[in-house]
Parts: structure tokens; sequence; C-alpha cells
């Protein structure tokens, strides 16, 4: 009985020895195994305004599956090194919400992207923008399908307009420069329009979420001091 209590008493002096809770010069408290003087396995990190991560930790950094939760936005997925990598859904207080694949903190490869006002787009993405085959659909019902790049068309597409008419041909910088077929319509003053707002949501987005991901950085280095 007594070599049991002193096995058990060891395990739980152990244990508290491996597992840490720790102040950062930031103010926020992680808890988390220790090994190798750094953070490793399964822990949480919390701020003082409600901010949170949870989720696994490797060399004192978000690696693996992870949430990441803060006043603008919310982030469950993968990490790599402290960045979104691989899959995840991103949802901001704006309404917007997007699930696919990142790349080294930006939305990059296949996702789905849904906006407040109730337009979606899916298909490709590079650093945050439209690139690659897609199907952006607007509230009004107009949707256009073909190639994007930095959040343009560009390339072969079909603009369908909420009337029904379409507008099919070659793209380039939101622009219509050779029709394939039909319509007697006004195309060009639709189209800019229509990428005009949809570049200007997307710089406020992009611009938003690279001010966050700059904050995420700074978490993590202070994580690994």
């Amino acid at each position: 009985m007594i070599k049991k209590s002193i096995s058990f008493l060891l395990f739980i002096a152990s244990f508290s020895f491996v597992f840490s809770e720790t102040r950062l010069p930031d103010g926020s408290i992680i808890e988390c195994p220790i090994s190798n003087n750094t953070f490793n396995g399964q822990g949480n990190q919390t701020w003082a305004n409600g901010d949170s991560y949870a989720g696994t930790f490797k060399d004192g950094l978000y690696n693996g599956q992870g949430k990441f939760s803060c006043t603008s936005f919310v982030y469950e997925g993968m990490f790599e090194n402290g960045l979104f990598e691989g899959e995840g859904t991103l949802t901001d207080n704006s309404g917007i919400s997007y699930q696919g694949n990142f790349h080294k903190g930006y939305k990059s490869g296949k996702g789905f992207e849904t906006f407040a006002d109730g337009s979606s787009y899916l298909g490709g993405y590079e650093n945050d923008l439209f690139n690659g085959r897609g199907v952006l659909k607007y509230s009004d019902g107009a949707y256009y399908v073909g190639d994007f790049k930095d959040n343009n068309f560009n390339g072969e597409g079909v603009l369908t307009l909420a009337n029904g008419k379409k507008i099919k041909g070659k793209f380039k910088d939101g622009n219509v420069i050779r029709k394939k077929s039909l319509a007697d319509i006004p195309a060009s003053t639709i189209v800019n329009i229509i990428c005009i707002l949809l570049v200007l949501t997307n710089l406020v987005t992009l611009l938003k979420y690279r001010i966050l991901k700059n904050k995420m950085k700074a978490i993590s280095k202070n994580s690994e001091d």
C-alpha cells in the first residue's frame, strides 16, 4: 500500500513538472507540456481580452490541429509554425466565411467563400485572392464561370446576368476583350462595376487578415522565447 502511494505521488510530481502554466511578456498565459525547454503537446493560450488558442504546440509554435479565436475572426484547422496551413475554416465578424486550403497563412488552393451580402465563390485561390478556375455567384442571381487572376475575371469565361443574358468570351482585368457569342449587351460597364465592388471587398478583407496574421506571428514568437 505504501509503495503504491509513493508511486502515485511520484507520478503526480512528474506530471506537474512536465505540464506548465507560463505567463508571457504580452500578458497571455500558456498551459502546455514542456519538453526540450519549450512548449510541446496539447495546450492552450489565453489573453485578458478574451483571445484564445486551443490545440497542438510543437517547438513552441502552433503546429497541427487547433482553434484560434479573437474579436475579429475565428480560425479552426491546421497550423504550421504558427501560420494557417492545410485544411481550415476562417470566419470573421463581418459575415465572411471561408472553408478550404491555406498555405503560409494565406488562402491558397481550392476553397469556398461566402460573403455577408449572400454572394459566394468556389474555386482556386493564391495569396488570399481568386486565382485559377472558379465560380462567382452574386446575391441578385448573376454569376460568372471561368478564369480569375488576382480577383479579376481574366481568361475564358461566361458571365450570366440576373436577367438571364450571357456574356461569353475572353476577359482581361475584368473587361471583355473578345466576345465569342451572342448578346447585344453593354457588357463593359456591367462587368467593371461588378469587378470594382469585388476587388474593394477583397482588399479590405486581405488587409484585415494580414494585420491579424502579423499578430499571430508575434504571438508565436513570444511562445518561442
